[in-house]
């Protein structure tokens, strides 16, 4: 109900991602603002997939997705998915889909890598032959939405190159995070989604009309895929501008 201060908010999930999973540098800086991003689709014309992977099990990677999911918006997880389904889950609610182990499966279905490759982009649309009052029909669904996808491995290149690609390794016995239990920080989480909705509802012109300047070392299609998270990270403060610049670089 109050005005929300949005560095402040962008440190406290910060703070959750490094207290319960050991991620690589400058990678807790990324998911915090690729999270915050989620809540404001409709202010950028791209959004960037967020890809985790790891070379072996047991990384983190079910973790870092499980915790995306009590702070993202509108979070649906799923571990496999038909096309069809996949496209009007996305035309009806506008999830952030969360993908795990999708290793197992997405690597089989060019039709499923299509839709996420099409939901990059604001206009992206999957059109279908339906049958409509006994008449044949083209009808388009608009697939724009945000999307994480955690698997072992690399992932197609297609959605590597629309990716913000977090690499992880498995942590040593000297590598100190806590366990992850979701009941003892649910109701922390929920304060987080209702901050997050009210920063980006206060600030949706800003961050609309960001152009934030973009580093000399990424190629036009980097510049893109992290646009999003430099618009968010200018709008916040000059801190958290430079750990985003330190993130991609």
């Amino acid at each position: 109900s109050e005005p929300v201060n949005g560095a402040e908010l962008a440190d406290e999930i910060k703070a959750l991602f490094d207290r319960y999973l050991y991620l690589p540098n400058g990678a807790s800086a990324a998911v915090t603002l690729w999270v915050m991003h989620t809540y404001g689709l409709d202010c950028f014309e791209i959004t960037p997939r967020l890809g985790i992977e790891s070379p072996m099990p047991r990384c983190g990677k079910s973790t870092l997705l499980s915790l995306i999911g009590m702070l993202a918006y509108r979070p649906l997880q799923l571990s496999s998915i038909t096309a069809a389904a996949m496209f009007r889950i996305i035309a009806e609610y506008k999830p952030t889909l969360l993908i795990d182990e999708a290793d197992t499966f997405l690597s089989k279905s060019e039709e499923l890598r299509g839709i996420i490759n099409a939901g990059y982009e604001y206009n992206g649309t999957v059109s279908r032959v339906e049958t409509i009052n006994k008449k044949q029909v083209v009808s388009l669904f608009p697939c724009y939405g945000a999307c994480a996808i955690s698997g072992i491995g690399g992932k197609h290149k297609t959605i590597e190159e629309r990716s913000v690609n977090i690499v992880m390794e498995r942590k040593t016995r000297a590598d100190k995070v806590e366990r992850l239990r979701k009941r003892e920080i649910r109701d922390t989480a929920i304060i987080i989604q209702q901050k997050c909705l009210r920063w980006v509802m206060d600030n949706a012109k800003k961050l609309t009309n960001a152009r934030p300047e973009m580093p000399l070392y990424m190629g036009d299609r980097a510049a893109d895929i992290w646009e999003p998270l430099f618009a968010i990270a200018e709008t916040l403060s000059p801190s958290w501008l430079e750990q985003i610049n330190h993130a991609a670089k």
